[in-house]
């Protein structure tokens, strides 16, 4: 039949009265927003109302709201309709409902549907459908609504279509809007025991994510809404309620560096902007210790002293576990009333599903109780999270609290490995960082390797400030402490001891202090150890600066406003008298109120029955300002050494080559230049040797001490003397360091030989010696009338067989016996006879010696050298007076020509054989050729290159290292 094409009269809307009228007209929105309110908040309800957290819900499905619940390993999916009006409907309302059920249905007969409403239902079919109560005629009725379905929409699968089944699928339910978000709230309080005070901020935001999902079609999961309300939870307790979140920072490593590594290089510490960057080098074996142990362990420790890259190690290790822990700093937790705020924080967002690692760096008084959040976070988390803790050795000696406590934790000591240091002298290469002095990295590392230190190593190479800046700030942070005077005494000494090479005992230094802190001596040496100090040995009970540039920054720091003058005088005290001459070389490196340190020092080494500490601080001043010329003019030494001549100008600059009473002098390179006068080499040496400037003695710290020891030492009496060895030693030196300070000219050489059986041959002869060039006159008028005395004393106390006088040579001879098992140190023999003669008696031209020895028949007819006859003129004997001064001069200079260690010595022994190898394998293939009468080719030229190359690295000193150093057993 066809349609009508009748058109039906319009109905005419009659106009509106006023503005009013019209606005209240204009309600279509409004009735669909209430429609919207109503089906998103019937989302969050049964979206909270939902128990088993594998259920899950997609917004603006195929339904309003798609329910997909999971049975036993399959999933029912209920599609559920949502309707809100305030007008009551009949059944001519559910037909659109039954529609969309219906073409679901036919296509998954497994599915089910609900119809949720809140508007007034009208008696008849449809309340009794609502009811499930149909009767036959109701049933009538709904089977014929669904036949003109089945009419309008042929093309569906009907089929499968069954009435009962299908209605058996469905299920209505009325829930008012005006309930719902009361029962939100409740349900909120109830599963997530949420404060009333707060819960609308919960509701609104689960309303606010049901919506967005709505808008995006997607689904939405138990898990999501716990998200949700666990970031509420945070969002509201960065209000004063928790206060944590200002403590707390979550570690950014998605920007890189914006400095391009300048603050890296400058020693700062590193960021997580630098480890993206990849400036720090990488530690491979200390980062797989510090990874294992946050593994295996609750709590992990890196810890070592200042500037030993415990932060980088740290960020490090949080950078590559990122994927695995979220990383968090706390920044602050030194109250143990706010440690349950952090606890919580860190609960909430394990309860979102993180796994975190949190890291404490730099231990210090703001991270105090950090042993008690442990502890907290022990009773109330029992997993997904570790802790990471960076700390000096100072701060965790007084902050690490009671371990015990703690149910996991491991400590970690990075080390600098030579692998390490080598790279980090590449990249400090690469990126033109290096101080211009240094140019390789071995000198850098052998000076630190023993301790194996990171922050001095990188001083060495770069001369940085960054040790001195963290020195300065840890000085001041002790300084502020109850202890601090009393630990600032402690390392003033002990700093100082170390830049001297010296080692301090424990015993001493509690005794010399003179601050008394209140607390235990040993307790303040263990809150400063490993840090600027290390306890040598428990059993002899020594202790010594960790490294001696880490000391150096700390004395220099410590003597900002005081002199190190007091500091010295302490040590030299405490010094034992082993290390008095290494404490005294390297006093001439500071700077000292010369007269007045001085003469203190003088009086403290004073002990009336020894004297010896004197011998040793002469010397050991002697050394250190010969070590301080040497400084001055090293370019001109180190000239002289690529010109093989270093030990022959350093011998001959020496003021010690020189005897103004003898006439002698060390001329070796005058003569070498005489001998061989078209020598180039030679000739540039001695222009050498008059460019270099000589060495003051007068501008030394030696000559002042040797001054004020003059002073003390010329007011004693001879006979009051009871270290008579040791004072003839002094006076020796200190008449060498200035003649005119000759203390042995004021007593009688009658005194010395009234008892000469109680002192040593050494000591009569140098005391004899000092007497004549102290008072000649004296000396000859006391040797003329006892020289038999004299002689028979020499020929006693050298063990000779005879000593007599040549007058008409004016000579002097000595014989001896020498025994067959000497008989080959026969010219040592004589020579120190000679030596002891010339001593006491420097008054003849010429010291003669021959030894007795048996005679052997059968080598009577052959000429046998006789090397114990000497003939030696004054002048050759009295050079030798001065030999331990110009040896000690020597070992100082060349003490600075050593290798580094013994591995360089070697390849450098390595290097000169295979030159010797190379050079021999070429001059043979010259001899084959030549014999062949074949022309040499560029043979000749590889040749003369091999042999000036070798001629290169063996020209100049090339020591083993302390081989010869002064004061020092050789390695």
């Amino acid at each position: 039949m066809g349609k009508s094409t009748k058109k039906k009269n319009k109905k005419i809307t009659a106009p509106k009265a006023n503005i009013q009228e019209l606005s209240i007209s204009r309600d279509g929105g409004q009735i669909a927003l209430r429609g919207y309110s109503y089906q998103f908040l019937y989302s969050c309800y049964l979206i909270l109302s939902s128990s088993n957290p594998s259920n899950f819900f997609q917004l603006e499905g195929i339904e309003d709201i798609d329910c997909i619940m999971q049975k036993n390993g399959s999933n029912d999916i209920t599609h559920i309709q949502l309707k809100y009006s305030v007008n009551k409907q009949d059944a001519s309302f559910l037909t659109d409902v039954l529609k969309n059920f219906l073409e679901a249905y036919l296509l998954d007969q497994n599915r089910f549907f609900k119809l949720v409403y809140d508007f007034p239902v009208a008696k008849g079919h449809l309340s009794k459908i609502f009811a499930s109560k149909l009767d036959e005629k109701s049933r009538t009725h709904w089977a014929g609504v669904i036949s003109n379905i089945k009419k309008n929409n042929p093309s569906w699968n009907w089929s499968v279509y069954d009435f009962d089944k299908f209605i058996s699928h469905l299920s209505f339910e009325k829930i008012e809007k005006s309930i719902l978000a009361t029962e939100i709230e409740k349900t909120l309080i109830r599963i997530y025991e949420i404060n009333t005070d707060n819960v609308s901020l919960f509701a609104n935001s689960i309303k606010i994510l049901c919506f967005e999902k709505m808008e995006q079609r997607a689904y939405v999961t138990k898990a999501e809404l716990d998200s949700k309300i666990q970031s509420v939870k945070i969002d509201i307790s960065k209000g004063p309620q928790n206060p944590a979140h200002s403590w707390i920072r979550k570690l950014d490593y998605s920007k890189p560096s914006i400095d391009e590594g300048c603050s890296f290089y400058e020693g700062k510490k590193a960021t997580p902007a630098d480890i993206v960057s990849g400036f720090p080098i990488k530690r491979p074996s200390l980062e797989k210790d510090v990874i294992n142990s946050i593994c295996e362990n609750m709590v992990t420790v890196i810890k070592a002293s200042s500037g030993q890259g415990k932060t980088t190690l740290a960020l490090r290790a949080a950078y590559i576990l990122q994927n695995e822990y979220i990383p968090y700093q706390l920044l602050w937790c030194d109250e143990i009333k706010e440690i349950g705020n952090i606890v919580q924080y860190f609960k909430a967002r394990i309860q979102l599903g993180e796994k975190i690692l949190i890291l404490i760096d730099n231990l210090d008084n703001h991270l105090s109780k950090w042993n008690y959040l442990v502890q907290l976070l022990q009773s109330e988390l029992h997993c997904h999270y570790k802790l990471l803790i960076t700390s000096r050795e100072m701060d965790w000696y007084n902050y690490s609290g009671d371990l015990s406590n703690i149910q996991s934790l491991k400590v970690i000591k990075p080390v600098l490995e030579e692998k390490e240091a080598i790279e980090i002298f590449n990249l400090f290469r690469e990126a033109k960082q290096l101080h211009p002095s240094i140019t390789s990295w071995q000198r850098a590392w052998n000076k630190i390797a023993e301790r194996q230190l990171l922050i001095e190593y990188v001083y060495l190479l770069t001369h940085g400030e960054m040790l001195s800046e963290r020195i300065a700030s840890q000085i001041s942070e002790i300084g502020q402490s109850s202890s601090g005077k009393a630990k600032c005494e402690i390392l003033r000494k002990v700093c100082f001891a170390d830049l001297c090479g010296v080692r301090l005992s424990a015993i001493k230094l509690s005794a010399s202090q003179s601050e008394d802190s209140g607390s235990d001596f040993g307790e303040l040496l263990k809150g400063m150890e490993s840090e600027f100090l290390v306890h040598v040995n428990e059993e002899s009970g020594y202790i010594e600066g960790l490294h001696p540039i880490r000391s150096k920054h700390v004395v220099k720091r410590l003597h900002e406003f005081l002199p190190i003058d007091n500091t010295a005088i302490s040590v030299m005290k405490m010094a034992d008298k082993a290390d008095l001459s290494i404490l005294f070389s390297h006093l001439p490196e500071f700077t000292l109120n010369k007269e007045t340190f001085f003469r203190d020092a003088v009086e403290s080494l004073w002990d009336e029955k020894d004297l010896s500490n004197y011998t040793s601080a002469i010397q050991g001043l002697f050394s250190g300002s010969v070590m301080q010329y040497f400084l001055s003019n090293r370019a001109a030494f180190d000239d002289a050494d690529a010109h093989g001549g270093l030990f022959l100008l350093s011998t001959e600059m020496c003021p010690f080559a020189v005897f103004e009473d003898f006439g002698v002098s060390m001329d070796t390179l005058d003569k070498m230049r005489e001998t061989f006068p078209d020598n180039k080499n030679i000739e540039y040496l001695c222009r050498l040797r008059e460019r270099i400037p000589t060495c003051c003695l007068q501008e030394t710290y030696v000559y002042i001490f040797c001054d004020c020891l003059y002073r003390k030492m010329r007011t004693f009496r001879f006979d009051g003397i009871k270290d008579i060895t040791s004072y003839t030693s002094i006076s020796e030196w200190i008449y060498n360091i200035n003649p005119e300070w000759n203390v042995s000219a004021g007593f009688s050489l009658d005194d010395l030989w009234s008892k000469p059986e109680k002192l040593t041959l050494e000591c009569v002869s140098t005391l004899m010696y000092l007497s004549y060039c102290g008072n000649r006159e004296k000396y000859m008028e006391f040797v003329e009338r006892n020289l038999k005395s004299i002689l028979t004393y020499l020929k006693q106390w050298t063990r000779s067989h005879r000593v007599f006088i040549d007058s008409e040579k004016k000579a002097i001879h000595i014989e001896y016996i020498l025994r067959l098992h000497n008989i080959k140190t026969g010219n040592e023999q004589s020579v120190s006879r000679l030596k002891f003669l010339c001593k006491a008696l420097p008054i003849f031209d010429l010291y003669c010696a021959d030894a007795l020895k048996p005679t052997v028949d059968l080598l009577s007819a052959y000429p046998v050298p006789d090397d114990a006859h000497k003939e030696m003129p004054i002048k050759n004997i009295v050079i030798m007076f001065h030999q331990n001064l110009t040896s000690l001069w020597n070992k100082t200079i060349m003490s600075n020509y050593e290798f580094d260690t013994a591995t360089e010595w070697l390849n450098y022994w390595f290097d000169v054989r295979e030159h010797i190898c190379l050079l021999a394998d070429k001059c043979c293939a010259c001899i084959y050729k030549l014999l062949g009468g074949k022309p040499l080719g560029s043979l000749a030229g590889e040749v003369d290159q091999l042999r000036e190359e070798f001629a290169l690295i063996t020209t100049g000193e090339k020591r083993y290292p302390k081989e010869d150093r002064p004061f020092e057993e050789k390695e």
